[in-house]
């Protein structure tokens, strides 16, 4: 009767084993097969994210190199004859389109005939904003070109492009040191502007950039128009440091 009995157990312990081996199989069977589905998902999540961030990239590169060109005139309100007063309205119009844009440099260009030189020159300010991207910084640009002869903006060119500097602007320019009656005086003692004017198509072309203003004085020693395409241009070029309105360097190239 006690070895029915221990056989009886032996037979139930058996049986409760094979059931607990059976259930542990299952469990593993649909923990593998949850484990499979999860993994497809995850699969599927990564090709999701992959393409979103090549998304991301392709806009922010398209997103970086835009321009934009505003084709309207802006008649001045009120005769303007220094940049000081010029860049009062570049200045805002630059503001209007970003407001955290800043001077980044000038460019003058004076065109003359015999004997005169247009003291009203055409201009153009360049305005710059840097913002800081995930990917690239991109840099801003705002170049307004304002016409002091014909007293007028004509046309606003914005451009947007990988920017290789850091958010920091090197230019500094004091309005009270160096205006256009100034870049004038600096050409007079330096240069003979009666050979200069006596000559042919005389020029002025200045620039401002990194502190320093740069101007070019050109002229041809040749009346005749086809001569003058024969190497006989006559440039002087002077170096103004604009903190100082030092003249750092001059020079003569013919």
């Amino acid at each position: 009767m006690k070895n029915l009995d221990l056989e009886y157990l032996k037979q139930q312990k058996r049986k409760i084993k094979r059931k607990s081996t059976k259930k542990s199989n299952k469990d593993l069977q649909s923990e593998a097969l949850s484990l499979n589905i999860e993994d497809k998902w995850i699969k599927k999540k990564d090709v999701v994210i992959l393409i979103s961030i090549l998304l991301f990239i392709i806009c922010a590169i398209v997103k970086v190199h835009k321009s934009t060109y505003y084709n309207n005139t802006i008649y001045l309100d009120k005769k303007v004859t220094t940049l000081k007063e010029a860049l009062k309205i570049t200045d805002s119009q630059a503001l209007k389109i970003n407001k955290k844009a800043k001077l980044n440099g000038i460019n003058g260009y004076i065109n003359g005939s015999q004997n005169i030189i247009n003291k009203k020159p055409r201009l153009s300010m360049e305005y710059i904003k840097i913002n800081k991207g995930l990917i690239n910084n991109v840099e801003h640009r705002i170049s307004i070109p304002i016409d002091l002869d014909n007293q007028q903006i004509s046309g606003i060119y914005c451009s947007r492009n990988k920017s290789y500097r850091f958010d920091k602007y090197a230019f500094s320019y004091d309005k009270s040191k160096l205006d256009i009656n100034d870049i004038y005086d600096i050409i007079n003692k330096k240069v003979d502007m009666n050979k200069v004017l006596s000559g042919y198509k005389p020029s002025i072309d200045f620039d401002m950039y990194n502190n320093t203003c740069s101007i070019y004085v050109t002229y041809y020693k040749d009346k005749d128009a086809e001569q003058a395409k024969n190497n006989s241009s006559v440039q002087y070029r002077i170096e103004v440091d604009l903190r100082t309105k030092e003249i750092k360097n001059f020079s003569k190239k013919e």
